[in-house]
């Protein structure tokens, strides 16, 4: 009886829409990066969220598509992951690891937006078939964070 009540109670947050509990399928996280792209998928900023006076910068909470559990296999995440994730980099740069986590991620969102007919959904797919993550380190929308988001 307790749970079907806390079910129920949830399902009166969800439908209230006004709550900060997260629907099923989605998570809380704490993002402190987003990338800023252009209608053909170009990186155009990296945009700094919540409070970077310390020396990693703490982000804050969004919604998020729920995260996977991560193993030895490279599993991404929709929308919301690292920067190996996302760019194909990581403190050493452009590794094997890297080059894995990022063709997880390519793959993932190919898979979700490839039949979606939207601006933003080509946008995505556009900046992960462009991206090269070799020009990391020199690209201008990177190279004010690269060091903080690795």
């Amino acid at each position: 009886m307790i749970l079907s009540s806390l079910v129920r109670y949830y399902n009166l947050l969800i439908e209230r829409g006004d709550s900060e509990v997260p629907a099923i399928g989605y998570s809380a996280k704490e993002v402190a990066y987003a990338l800023n792209l252009s209608k053909d998928g170009q990186l155009l900023e990296v945009i700094a969220l919540g409070d970077g006076s310390s020396r990693r910068r703490s982000g804050i909470s969004l919604i998020v598509p729920e995260e996977v559990k991560r193993t030895v296999n490279a599993a991404a995440n929709f929308m919301c992951d690292n920067c190996k994730f996302t760019l194909g980099i990581d403190k050493t740069g452009v590794s094997e690891r890297s080059q894995k986590a990022l063709a997880a991620s390519k793959e993932l969102h190919r898979k979700v937006l490839g039949g979606v007919d939207d601006e933003g959904a080509r946008a995505v797919l556009s900046f992960f078939d462009s991206w090269d993550p070799g020009q990391a380190d020199s690209h201008p929308a990177l190279k004010p964070v690269r060091d903080s988001i690795v």
